[in-house]
């Protein structure tokens, strides 16, 4: 066992050079003693010849002795590095009584040293009302089959800095025992890179009557290989009041009885500003945390409980976290049990085992995909869900919005509905708003049909507002394309965002009894381009800071819902869009239909590609209208994606008559109308669109007016799209008109009708009930008002050359 235990110290001990002031060897001469000749048969004889500051080197060999060191003086193996049996140093009481090194004097330090069968313990420093001890440094060193380890306390005195690091502390009654009494203070202490294995309890942890502060465990494993381990850290005594500032963190709690066990006798709650047991692996014990106080709460939050699921409960029945009410129903260790149904653990927020997305209303947007990471030789992983806390309401896209009076530009919207497992629901967005960079845009979350925002009720949250600044969605419309995690699956420390976006603003919110933000969050958005506005509800945890155009924050501690998702489109400034072009009069834009109609479009800024992109549509029947959207039929609500990045749609026009319509994410049009193009035509409403790519920054775009079944006020809509995502929009409204008979007659619009167009009229429309051309989709009737035939009257009417046409 002692050849063994040195191995594990031997990494911390090569090239070790000391000051060899005594000399101590248990044979004369010793060949295996690299420090020379020696100055004394024993240790505690070095002791009490040293001076303080004085090294007292000690020989390979076995040495049966309990020292006393009330001397400064730093006591050392000579061969603290090796793990050959020859050359280790090793104290052993063949009585097995009292305690290896008893330290009484400031400034101690023992290293290298194999300690075994000593029933008080193996290195031990108690401070007394007259005598405080300080500076104790414990090094490379293993105790076995002894009382304790290493004992640090205090009876009414203190006994401050110490350290005890590397050390492997075996098949003891306790590994490390820091103790106080009678007022006494033990402060300062720093244990790192502990084996603490076998023993009935691995850390013992006794405030008592006094105070034991500033403490750090540290890089420990402790357990058991052998299941002889009653408890990994116990924590025997005292009160919230003798605690303060102690830490177990990062360490390995494994195998043991109880991972951590609060005895009955710690009378109050201990948050984690008294004992904080976080960042733990606490893996395969019969119980994670036992509490066995059922009236006060242990804080162990922030621990990974050997399952990415999270911790599981010590009862038949689920525990909930007795402050955030999360259930502890993992697969990992156990939590003990208060009052009834209640953890008296508090384990939530935990490493892994975030809460689940699927209530019925929320989704996980967390990529599917594993993560690992090494905590000490253990593999910590699983699922990134299980680490991410974030969900989506699935009503986020409804109740934020940005406004039309913070708009630079605001359009009229056909009505629309998504068509939901719980019938059609309207998306609340009455207007198609474009801003404009360098102005204030102001976003408003409000209840609306559909989405009871009440459920968040004055709930803390934040406002994220992130620029798209690459190519944006892909084909699949996965929001994963636009935010991804890059985090460490143990401490938590994560990084959010990807190449393709740039958060510009992050900002604390409350939301109001009703669950909405009426007064709304205000941004100025210094570039134009396409912005996404998420807010979120912080479930545990404060949310995210904004850094370098990133959110970073700990995943572990924070447990989020997006619960609001806008898209704002920003432009770079407004464009021009000339209906005229000679056709039309500037106070009076009117057009017939069947002719086209050119617009002479400018950017208003320079770049070296632009798409020019036009669209002209009947207002009134657009806004009489109704579009439909079947979520079900095209949207993943497990992963939220888009089928090809496509939403499928029914649009029913003002009489009545329906169309499929499909609705894409990108397109000509990307960045108007807050990034969503419909595509296929709405052909029932009458519009057209026409782009040019490739285009110059002034351009004339024609649009065709043939198929239009009907006259009335017209909306253009103008947007050109800069090669590097800057746009600019404009928009404005024409007067479509149906031309009269005679009009259409006079093909050359001279004002008078001529026996070629009169042969042509007839030749044209000789067939009666066929289309008129250039009519608004009129026929000839077969008789006219008075009966006659309408053909007969159409030639009475134009018979005569020279007929002067009526406009």
């Amino acid at each position: 066992m002692l050849v063994a235990t040195a191995a594990l110290l031997a990494a911390g001990a090569a090239g070790t050079a000391v000051a060899q002031d005594q000399i101590v060897s248990d044979t004369q001469p010793n060949p295996n003693c690299d420090a020379g000749a020696a100055t004394h048969d024993d240790i505690q004889d070095a002791v009490d010849a040293a001076s303080a500051g004085d090294t007292i080197v000690v020989c390979p060999g076995t040495y049966n002795e309990a020292v006393t060191v009330d001397e400064s003086v730093r006591i050392v193996a000579d061969k603290p590095d090796s793990t050959a049996t020859a050359d280790l140093t090793v104290l052993r009481d063949v009585d097995g009584n009292g305690t290896a090194f008893d330290v009484q004097a400031d400034d101690v330090s023992i290293e290298g040293f194999a300690i075994t069968n000593y029933s008080d313990a193996g290195v031990a420093a108690a401070a007394t009302a007259s005598t405080d001890i300080a500076g104790l440094n414990v090094n490379r060193t293993a105790v076995n089959e002894s009382g304790t380890g290493v004992s640090l306390s205090a009876d009414s005195g203190t006994l401050s800095d110490a350290t005890v690091d590397t050390v492997a502390l075996s098949s003891n009654q306790e590994g490390i025992e820091l103790a106080t009494q009678n007022a006494g203070t033990v402060t300062g202490v720093e244990v790192s890179e502990a084996l603490v294995n076998e023993s009935d309890v691995g850390v013992l942890l006794d405030g008592s009557t006094g105070t034991l502060s500033d403490t750090r465990i540290e890089r420990a494993d402790i357990g058991s290989t052998e299941g002889n381990a009653v408890a990994g850290v116990e924590i025997a005594a005292g009160s919230a009041s003798n605690y303060d500032n102690v830490t177990v963190t990062k360490s390995l709690v494994r195998n043991n009885g109880d991972g951590v066990l609060v005895d009955s006798a710690v009378g109050t709650d201990l948050t984690r500003s008294d004992v904080n047991v976080s960042y733990n692996l606490i893996r395969n014990n019969g119980v994670g945390v036992q509490n066995d106080n059922p009236n006060t709460v242990f804080d162990a939050r922030l621990n990974y409980w050997g399952d990415s699921s999270g911790p599981s409960s010590a009862t038949s029945s689920d525990l909930e976290d007795p402050v955030l009410g999360v259930a502890a129903n993992g697969n990992g260790d156990s939590v003990s049990e208060g009052q009834s149904g209640v953890s008296n653990v508090r384990f939530a927020p935990s490493i892994g085992g975030k809460r689940s997305c699927e209530d019925g209303q929320h989704v996980d947007p967390v990529p599917d995909e594993t993560v690992e990471t090494d905590f000490e030789g253990e593999t910590l992983g699983g699922p990134a869900t299980d680490f991410v806390g974030v969900c989506v309401w699935d009503r986020s896209i409804l109740p934020l919005r940005s406004t039309s009076a913070s708009a630079a530009q605001s359009i009229l919207n056909i009505p629309t509905f998504v068509d939901t497992e719980d019938g059609q629901v309207p998306i609340n967005r009455q207007e198609l708003n474009v801003h404009e960079k360098n102005q204030q845009v102001n976003v408003t979350y409000e209840e609306t049909t559909g989405a009871n925002t009440t459920r968040y009720a004055n709930q803390d949250g934040q406002v994220l507002v992130a620029r798209v600044t690459g190519q944006g969605l892909d084909d699949s419309a996965s929001v994963d394309d636009l935010f991804s995690a890059d985090f460490n699956a143990l401490s938590g420390s994560g990084t959010f965002g990807t190449d393709s976006v740039e958060f510009v603003a992050v900002e604390n919110v409350t939301l109001d009894s009703d669950g909405t933000l009426p007064s709304g969050v205000q941004f100025t958005p210094s570039d134009g381009g396409a912005y996404v506005a998420v807010l979120t509800a912080n479930e545990v945890g404060e949310g995210y800071a904004l850094e370098n155009g990133n959110l970073t924050g700990n995943v572990h501690k924070n447990d989020i819902t997006a619960i609001g998702f806008e898209a704002i489109a920003v432009r770079e400034t407004a464009s021009t869009a000339d209906p005229g072009n000679g056709q039309l009069s500037p106070n009076d834009p009117e057009v017939y239909t069947g002719s086209s109609v050119d617009f002479d479009v400018d950017a208003g800024f320079n770049d070296g590609n632009f798409t020019h992109a036009v669209v002209l549509y009947n207002e009134d029947n657009f806004t009489d209208s109704t579009l439909v959207i079947d979520v079900n039929g095209s949207f993943d609500s497990g992963d939220l994606t888009l089928d090809n990045g496509t939403l499928k749609g029914t649009l029913t026009g003002p009489d009545g008559t329906t169309e499929n319509v499909t609705i894409e994410v990108d397109g000509p049009l990307e960045g108007l109308l807050n990034n969503v193009t419909v595509a296929g035509g709405f052909t029932i409403i009458d519009s057209d669109a026409a782009a040019i790519t490739s285009a110059e920054r002034s351009e004339t775009v024609t649009i065709d007016t043939s198929g239009f079944q009907s006259n009335g006020t017209y909306r253009y809509v103008h947007a050109a799209n800069a090669s590097d995502g800057r746009f600019s929009t404009s928009d404005g409204t024409i007067e479509v008109v149906c031309q009269s008979i005679p009009q259409g007659v006079d093909t050359n619009n001279n004002g008078e009708i001529d026996t070629l167009e009169i042969l042509t009229a007839i030749d044209t429309y000789w067939r009666v009930d066929e289309p008129v051309p250039d009519t608004c989709g009129k026929t000839i009737p077969t008789l006219d008002q008075n009966g006659q035939p309408g053909i007969l009257t159409l030639i009475d009417d134009f018979w005569r050359p020279g007929t002067e046409v009526t406009y």
